[in-house]
């Protein structure tokens, strides 16, 4: 892992959901969990 076993601190900006097109929403909690899956996909071996 990276940093001795630790993870790296990581942010969802949430507030830029409002601002795609209707086209591209989802659930919010939707939402924030695809982008931690994908996150960890690409930080974690």
């Amino acid at each position: 892992g990276a940093l001795g076993g630790e993870l790296p601190h990581v942010e969802v900006e949430t507030y830029t959901w409002n601002v795609l097109p209707p086209a591209q929403r989802q659930d919010l909690a939707s939402g924030i969990a695809e982008e931690l899956n994908w996150a960890r996909a690409e930080v974690l071996p």
